[in-house]
């Protein structure tokens, strides 16, 4: 008896997450085969695109953001063995020791790229992005405070950003770090900022952070 109405229970919470949530199975599947056409499109020689997350599962909901990951195929990162060499290739080593739970860092060991070696001698916004994030969860209000100004100082200086986008993925994530510490009015500045500069619905997810604070 008891298996009998789990069964139901079961079958029942199926149809309303399939009519009013998630979609059905052909629904799921066709979003997963966008996002695949999508992603072999968009990608190139030196850079792959990958739809990831829910979304990149085929789950549309609610309240989920678009993640894209972007792989560039020139850069090598290896821990302990190292990799056959290539010269056209930027080669990182990983070090785990001396940096904070859940993080690693890289150790620049071949570079030929000009804009690669930039970076690495530059802080850039993700760098204090990252900083933000662990400061957030050690709960040190005044380092993420320092590591949110840092932030603004690099979008307000434009460092590493020649192209728009780039620009607007640093207010994606001076947004997002604006809304861990609820300070919505200027999180929605931010995104704003965002979209303003990447007018892009499918690949800028301030636009779904936008849509979802209204």
């Amino acid at each position: 008896m008891e298996d009998t109405v789990t069964q139901d229970l079961s079958i029942a919470l199926y149809r309303y997450l399939c009519q009013h949530i998630v979609g059905t199975e052909d629904y799921v599947k066709q979003i997963r085969l966008m996002n695949a056409a999508r992603d072999n499109i968009s990608s190139c020689k030196d850079e792959t695109v990958i739809t990831s997350g829910s979304f990149g599962e085929g789950l549309d909901m609610r309240g989920t953001d678009l993640d894209i990951m972007f792989v560039t195929t020139t850069l090598e990162v290896y821990e302990d063995v190292k990799p056959f060499f290539n010269s056209n290739t930027t080669y990182f080593s990983m070090e785990k020791d001396d940096v904070k739970p859940g993080y690693a860092q890289l150790k620049l060991v071949y570079c030929r790229s000009q804009s690669v070696l930039k970076q690495c001698e530059e802080q850039n916004a993700y760098a204090y992005f990252l900083n933000f994030l662990c400061y957030y969860h050690l709960n040190d209000v005044r380092q993420c405070q320092d590591s949110l100004q840092g932030l603004q100082l690099v979008i307000n200086e434009g460092y590493l950003m020649e192209c728009p986008y780039k620009k607007s993925f640093a207010y994606n994530l001076l947004g997002v770090a604006l809304q861990l510490l609820g300070d919505k009015e200027s999180a929605r500045h931010a995104f704003l900022q965002s979209v303003e500069l990447w007018p892009n619905e499918l690949y800028n997810s301030a636009v779904k952070r936008l849509l979802l604070m209204n």
